[in-house]
């Protein structure tokens, strides 16, 4: 024990060890409850910003049907394409005429019943769906169907080739199945949302390469609409087949993918794939007959993107 004294006050080393550990003590005392505090504002907050586990029950059954809908489009294209490139689709096929069948039925008449479910279903898609967004898709497909009603049977109808029931049968299955995604998704699937500056930028280029590639798809129709069920060996003039041996497939791809840009939806997305690949196997197996069939073909054209591919 020692002491010290200073000038003006006294100094005792003691004092100043117990009451530096009673501070200490204090202090320690003090930062514990403050972290406790801080720990249990951490973990209720934690609790409320984390998301409550996913109970499948909460889930709506529709996204499933939609998601399901979207694989098996996506995996039919994708089938189609790769029977194209392994050879095992042939693009030239001669039908016989319309006497040759039990049921004669022309190709017009074919294709007014297989199209039909689309020209009765989506004026209904109209009426019920719960929302201006299911509407306004709903509108742009009765516009392509109507469209496509008005002008492509006048551009076959001379066409005297006929058609099985069976593949009308099996065509008439396929576009009810792609019927019911697109009207079930306008119907009860399309949500009104307020669009951004960015999202309404991209509904008008939709809009735009929506109606460019209907038009594509329709003035050109009628140089391949015999193909290949012709022995012409000739290839179609117009200034668009200038530049790719199937302008009008590209011009198809281009509408759908158009039509997503602008809904946004797994319809969508999975009748835009299936769209694309489809047009670009047919693309692939007329390119390559006229390849082989087509004297003097040119050979730098391409064969589905204008000037590129």
């Amino acid at each position: 024990m020692f002491f010290f004294r200073g000038c003006f006050y006294d100094f005792d080393i003691r004092r100043v060890i117990y009451g530096s550990t009673i501070v200490s003590q204090v202090f320690h005392f003090r930062n514990s409850v403050c972290l406790l505090s801080l720990k249990h504002i951490y973990r209720t907050k934690s609790r409320w910003m984390r998301a409550p586990p996913l109970d499948p029950e909460d889930v709506e059954p529709e996204s499933y049907v939609f998601y399901v809908e979207n694989v098996i489009l996506i995996l039919a294209g994708t089938i189609y394409l790769l029977l194209s490139r392994i050879g095992l689709l042939s693009a030239k096929k001669r039908r016989p005429d319309c006497q040759h069948y039990q049921f004669p039925i022309t190709i017009v008449e074919a294709w007014w019943i297989k199209n039909a479910v689309f020209l009765i279903g989506y004026p209904l898609a109209i009426i019920y769906s719960q929302s201006c967004m299911g509407r306004f898709t709903a509108l742009l497909l009765f516009i392509d169907i109507l469209l496509s009603f008005c002008w492509i049977p006048t551009e076959i109808f001379n066409c005297h080739h006929g058609v099985s029931l069976l593949e009308i049968f099996l065509r008439l299955v396929k576009n009810f199945f792609i019927a019911f995604v697109l009207i079930t998704w306008s119907v009860y699937g399309a949500n009104d949302k307020v669009l951004t500056y960015s999202q309404i930028f991209t509904t008008i280029v939709g809009l735009s390469l929506f109606f460019y590639g209907l038009r594509t798809k329709l003035i050109n129709y009628r140089p391949v609409a015999f193909f290949p069920y012709n022995d012409s060996q000739t290839w179609p003039g117009r200034p668009d087949f200038e530049n790719a041996t199937s302008p009008q497939l590209f011009g198809e791809a281009v509408q759908w993918i158009a039509f997503h840009m602008i809904s946004g939806s797994y319809a969508s997305f999975g009748y835009a794939c299936y769209k694309f690949l489809i047009a670009y196997a047919r693309a692939h197996l007329r390119h390559e007959w006229y390849l082989e069939n087509v004297p003097d073909y040119p050979r730098q054209r391409a064969m589905f993107i204008p000037r590129f591919v």
